[in-house]
């Protein structure tokens, strides 16, 4: 599987969300406690951009519908989704954060 250099480790801020693409994929990058996460930018619900939600612990909310998902794994936490988020490796070092997409994903 293939790593892709997406961001500098400046760019995501502790708690934050940050879109990125690898291949056309939407991809969003957050940080949590100085860890990173890499999941599809799409929620499962709507296909709402969930860059463009809400960060808390390790938690993402879809800013439209309320729909919540777990960041480690991509389980759904909160309705109205019912399909789990695609997460994705992501490792971070000498200053840059990598992802390596996950076969599902790269299979859509």
């Amino acid at each position: 599987m293939q790593e892709f250099p997406v961001a500098d480790s400046k760019a995501v801020p502790d708690g934050e969300v940050v879109a990125v693409s690898i291949n056309d994929q939407a991809i969003a990058i957050a940080r949590v406690d100085g860890k990173v996460y890499a999941f599809d930018d799409r929620c499962t619900h709507e296909e709402c951009p969930l860059s463009d939600g809400l960060v808390e612990g390790t938690e993402i909310e879809c800013w439209r519908h309320g729909a919540r998902f777990d960041l480690q794994t991509g389980a759904v936490t909160l309705p109205p989704a019912t399909s789990p988020l695609i997460v994705h490796t992501a490792t971070e070092r000498d200053g840059t954060i990598f992802v390596v997409p996950t076969q599902t994903a790269q299979a859509q």
